[in-house]
């Protein structure tokens, strides 16, 4: 991470600044230092879905870089806080990792990662819908949440019903069902939707 650090350009977005669209040629790489994207396809037509949310330390549009195609999806910031990474031109970040095996380590645990994930994504598909949802929340907490106090999580990250949906295969309605369940049970804070106790 350090050679690609030393290469880059700081810069900074608002949630709901798009960092990398969908179908544009990649002239560059994103290492996201502090706050989430969400990566979403956008069809020509039909509803965008929503593929993944990526954190810290994350690289973004690796994979256009390293087989010069177009970006297969577009990424926005939505973190409640700014987005900082630091954008490296795809011919420096080619540059280093045709000098640092470390740094080709680090892509290929990264691609490896995002695969892995799809194919639990693929799998949990099978499961009840609930636990879905549910597995889908403890990971964002996992990942992007922060403490209130003991028990309760606030997610930094601004995702609508309709995108969680998209990401485990799930219709709005039935994620509105579910919250609305859960808030019954004191899972979910009634007055903060992204209020989560574990």
């Amino acid at each position: 991470m350090g050679a690609w650090l030393a290469v880059g350009s700081w810069r900074t977005y608002k949630a709901g600044e798009v960092l990398l669209r969908e179908g544009e040629r990649a002239d560059s790489v994103h290492l996201l230092i502090d706050g989430c994207v969400k990566v979403v396809s956008e069809p020509p037509k039909g509803r965008a879905a929503l593929l993944a949310v990526r954190g810290g330390g994350s690289l973004i549009g690796e994979l256009a870089a390293l087989n010069g195609d177009v970006r297969s999806a577009t990424v926005v910031a939505c973190s409640r806080s700014p987005v900082w990474t630091r954008e490296i031109s795809v011919e420096r970040f080619n540059a280093v990792l045709a000098e640092d095996g470390a740094a080709m380590s680090v892509v290929a645990t990264a691609v490896t990662g995002k695969f892995r994930s799809a194919t639990r994504r693929r799998v949990d598909m099978a499961q009840p819908l609930a636990r879905r949802l549910a597995r889908v929340l403890v990971e964002l907490v996992e990942e992007h949440g922060t403490a209130l106090k003991p028990g309760v999580y606030v997610i930094a990250v601004h995702l609508t019903q309709v995108e969680l949906g998209s990401l485990i295969g799930m219709a709005e309605s039935t994620v509105f069902r579910l919250f609305q369940k859960w808030r019954r049970h004191g899972v979910l804070e009634p007055s903060a939707p992204h209020e989560v106790q574990r």
